[in-house]
């Protein structure tokens, strides 16, 4: 986005965002279409059984894994936009980069991801999920530790570049991890209670990533708040670079230990979910 603005803006930023946008939005849209026109539902609706919005509650209030996922959810989304919100920023601020440089950083940063969305896949069919995404959140939450004492500045522009694509391609399994547990504990609440909850599962989990977004947004306001922070690179104080780290340091570093301690009370391992999917295929048939 930062080259797009540059190269469509003709020096007028307000303008290259808009034209910016506007090319992202027509990507979007042909991949919404896409989405909309080549997704098929592979299980009967049959199969899913019929259930009153009481009995559906009921059912959620009863799967107890389900609402740890739903605090799970709202962590993982706050390490997600804290570290995400506070980029920009840290890339003009602190490692004081070209717009070049932001779009390398963004690039890296995506490309980290999709790579460690491939690389757990693998993972996980040789490592229990949850101990994975538990063992994922402590190296996450050490990393963190670690960049808050790696120098930086202009003349480390490089070295940050390789730490961000170290750190993503780790972040990039938390995802994957994440939504196969949603799965597994909408699983788990059929199999505990006989209410197949899928839609007001995922729609609860939506409604947490809301507030994931909202307190996120309050958290970096609260930082800049503290810190005085002033737009411009002139304006920028020891308080307000440091505040500015940390939002990419040691903030995230908070949310993985939270996301760790909560997966330590989570019982959605492969041996019970083979056990559970052994179970449900019985009463099927049954």
């Amino acid at each position: 986005m930062p080259w797009l603005v540059q190269e469509l803006g003709g020096g007028n930023p307000a303008q290259g965002y808009q034209r910016g946008v506007g090319i992202l939005c027509v990507i979007a849209v042909i991949m919404f279409l896409c989405c909309f026109f080549w997704v098929r539902e592979r299980v009967p609706l049959e199969v899913m059984g019929k259930f009153s919005p009481r009995e559906h509650l009921s059912g959620l209030r009863k799967n107890e894994q389900l609402l740890l996922m739903l605090v799970m959810s709202f962590l993982l989304i706050n390490v997600f936009n804290i570290r995400g919100g506070g980029y920009m920023y840290f890339i003009t601020y602190v490692l004081q980069g070209s717009a070049v440089y932001a779009s390398l950083f963004f690039t890296s940063v995506t490309v980290a991801s999709i790579l460690g969305a491939m690389i757990v896949n693998g993972l996980s069919r040789r490592i229990d999920t949850v101990k994975l995404y538990y063992y994922t959140n402590l190296v996450l939450a050490a990393l963190g530790v670690a960049m808050w004492f790696i120098p930086a500045g202009q003349a480390y522009q490089i070295l940050w570049l390789a730490v961000i694509f170290i750190n993503n391609i780790i972040l990039g399994f938390t995802l994957t991890l994440h939504f196969s547990l949603m799965a597994f504990a909408d699983d788990y609440g059929f199999w505990k209670t006989g209410i197949r909850s899928s839609g007001m599962s995922f729609a609860f989990n939506l409604f947490f990533i809301k507030l994931a977004w909202a307190s996120s947004a309050g958290i970096l306001s609260l930082v800049f708040i503290l810190v005085a922070y002033t737009p411009g690179v002139g304006h920028q104080t020891p308080a307000s670079l440091q505040g500015i780290t940390l939002m990419e340091t040691l903030l995230p570093t908070v949310f993985h230990l939270l996301l760790a301690l909560v997966l330590r009370f989570c019982r959605l391992g492969n041996k019970t979910m083979a056990r559970i999917s052994q179970d449900l295929q019985a009463r099927q048939l049954s």
